[in-house]
C-alpha cells in the first residue's frame, strides 16, 4: 500500500531507504537519493512516528568505521532540517533502548546493514529481529528493490508493509515506458557493467527505434565487429553475446583515446589502420555526438543509463556531459538512471529539465526495464 494509506499516528516506522552515496573524502559527491526520500520523511514525521531509518553504506566484508553511516549524519540533518539520533548497530537491546527513548516524530539511524552478513544472505532471522524494532515498515528504496535482502525482502514479509512517494513515482514513469512499445523509444547505453546491460538490449532489440552505444559497452561491440579497440580485454561470454545483438545497435564513429598518458583523437578508419594496441579508449567524439543527436530527434521516448567515457578524468567527460546537453535541450521525455550517470547531470552547466525523469535505480531501473518482477517491489504487492 503507498504510504497515504498509514493515517495512524505515534507508531514506529522502520524505513528502508538506499542512501548509499559515493564519498570524496568528507563530501558526499551526489545527495539526489537522499533529497528523493524527504517527501516521505517528512510525511512520516507530520503523523509524530518514530522513524528507524536503515541503509547500507558500500560493501563491506566486515565493520570498518569509514562506512559507518554515522558519517551521513551532517548531510541528513542539512536536507532534512532535522536532528539525526544515531545508533551503532541494527538489532538487538541497545537499539529497542535506543527507540524507547527516540521522541515521536523523532528520527533514529541504525548502522549500516550490511554490517551483518545475514543482511545479504537473506535471513529470515535477522528480518525477525529488525521487526521487533517497529510497527510498520515502509520502503523508499527502490535501487536496491532488485535484491533479495532481508531488510528489503524478507522483513516486509512479516510486518504490514507501505511505500513511499518516491518508490511510487518510479513505478508510474517506467511503468509508463514499458507500455510505450508503439512508440519511437530510444536507448542511450553505456559504463562498464556490460552484465547489467545485456538483457536489456535483448530485451528492447525488436522493441525501441535504436541503441545507442558509449563507454565500455561500445567498445565491445566494436571488437566484436574486428576493429582494433587498443588495450581492452573482455570476457569471450559478452563479446558471444555481443554477436547475437547487433540489430539496431548504433556505434561511436569517433573517440577520444589515451595513448603513453597523452589523449589523442581517433575515427573509426583509424582503428581499422591502427597496426598496435598501446591506445585505450574513454570518450566519444563530437561527430557521434551529431550522428547521434540527429537520431535522437526521431525518438518520443529517451532512455539514458551509463557514461559514455570515462567521467572521473575530465578530459574525457566531454562525450557524457554533451549527451546530457543534447538531451536537456530535446525536451522530450526521458528517463535517466544509474548513479554516475545522474552525477553528469548535477553539474553546474546542466539545467534541469521538468520532463526528464531521474531514476533513483540504476540496476533496479535496467531490471525493471526488461519486465523482470523485482523481489523488493513483489513483496510489497506490486
Amino acid at each position: 500500500m503507498v504510504i497515504e494509506r498509514l493515517k495512524e499516528k505515534k507508531k514506529r516506522v522502520f524505513l528502508r531507504v538506499d542512501f548509499n552515496v559515493k564519498f570524496k573524502g568528507d563530501k558526499i559527491l551526489d545527495d539526489f537519493r537522499i533529497k528523493t526520500a524527504k517527501r516521505t520523511i517528512d510525511y512520516l514525521s507530520k503523523y509524530n512516528h518514530k522513524i528507524i531509518l536503515a541503509t547500507h553504506l558500500g560493501n563491506p566484508k566486515r565493520r570498518i568505521s569509514k562506512l559507518s553511516t554515522k558519517k551521513l549524519i551532517p548531510f541528513l540533518e542539512k536536507i532534512l532540517k532535522k536532528r539525526i539520533n544515531f545508533v551503532d548497530d541494527c538489532i538487538g537491546e541497545k537499539v529497542k533502548e535506543k527507540i524507547k527513548r527516540l521522541n515521536f516524530g523523532g528520527i533514529l539511524l541504525l548502522e549500516n546493514l550490511r554490517f551483518y552478513k545475514e543482511e545479504k544472505k537473506n535471513s529470515e532471522d535477522f528480518a525477525k529481529k529488525l521487526k521487533e524494532l517497529a510497527d510498520y515498515y515502509v520502503s523508499e528504496a527502490f535501487s536496491v528493490c532488485h535484491r533479495k535482502h532481508s531488510s528489503v525482502y524478507a522483513l516486509p514479509k512479516i510486518m504490514k508493509n507501505y511505500y513511499g512517494f518516491r518508490l511510487k513515482d518510479e513505478i508510474k514513469v517506467l511503468s509508463k515506458v514499458l507500455n510505450s512499445c508503439k512508440k519511437p523509444i530510444i536507448l542511450v547505453l553505456g559504463g562498464a557493467k556490460i552484465s547489467t546491460k545485456v538483457p536489456l538490449i535483448e530485451f528492447w532489440k525488436k522493441r525501441s527505434s535504436a541503441i545507442l552505444l558509449g563507454g565500455v559497452l561500445a567498445i565491445v561491440f566494436l571488437k566484436v565487429k574486428g576493429f582494433n579497440v587498443g588495450r581492452f580485454l573482455v570476457d569471450k561470454e559478452f563479446l558471444l553475446s555481443a554477436r547475437k545483438l547487433q540489430s539496431k545497435i548504433i556505434l561511436p564513429i569517433d573517440f577520444y583515446a589515451i595513448s603513453k598518458n597523452k589523449k589523442i583523437y581517433l575515427t573509426l578508419s583509424d582503428l581499422l589502420k591502427q597496426n598496435n594496441s598501446s591506445f585505450k579508449i574513454l570518450d566519444i567524439g563530437e561527430k557521434t555526438l551529431d550522428f547521434y543527436q540527429k537520431i535522437l530527434k526521431v525518438g518520443e521516448i529517451i532512455v539514458w543509463n551509463g557514461p559514455m567515457g570515462l567521467i572521473e578524468d575530465k578530459r574525457f567527460s566531454f562525450g557524457s556531459i554533451e549527451m546530457a546537453k543534447i538531451i536537456k535541450k530535446l525536451n522530450k521525455f526521458s528517463v535517466v538512471g544509474g548513479g554516475e550517470t545522474l552525477s553528469i547531470f548535477s553539474s553546474k552547466s546542466i539545467e534541469k529539465n521538468s520532463k526528464i525523469f531521474y531514476s533513483t535505480g540504476g540496476g533496479a531501473m535496467l531490471e525493471f526495464l526488461t519486465s523482470k518482477k523485482l523481489p523488493g517491489l513483489k513483496v510489497l504487492g506490486l
